[in-house]
């Protein structure tokens, strides 16, 4: 087993005395994470959760309907059931529907409303 001695003259840094804190914690002290260099993503807070109901059963555009009326802020079952009652009743929810039955364009439709609200 090797030993090794060493004295005070091979170690410049034995008689040193520090004056002030070390340079590290000076640093450390004076750190600042944000700087210029620093990108910064604000977060938008946690939506709470929502209960939204959902049509078995229904085509592509009573699904949109339902979903487009739940997004306005329309939570109550019964007047979502009214309204697309409603629509139903006017259009069948064929989009390309002139008032009276015809399936046209909006050009084509010449009186009365046009689309699934009339």
């Amino acid at each position: 087993m090797a030993t090794v001695t060493t004295n005070a003259a091979t170690l410049p840094f034995v008689n040193y005395k520090m004056q002030g804190p070390p340079p590290v914690l000076e640093l450390i002290k004076n750190y600042n994470p944000v700087d210029e260099k620093t990108a910064t993503k604000e977060v938008a807070p946690e939506k709470p959760k929502e209960t939204r109901l959902i049509c078995k059963g229904c085509n592509e555009y009573e699904n949109k309907t339902l979903n487009f009326l739940q997004d306005r802020g329309i939570r109550d079952k019964y007047a979502l059931a009214t309204v697309m009652g409603n629509i139903r009743q006017e259009s069948t929810f064929v989009p390309n529907i002139c008032e009276g039955g015809a399936r046209t364009s909006y050009r084509g439709c010449r009186s009365g409303g046009f689309g699934i609200v009339q």
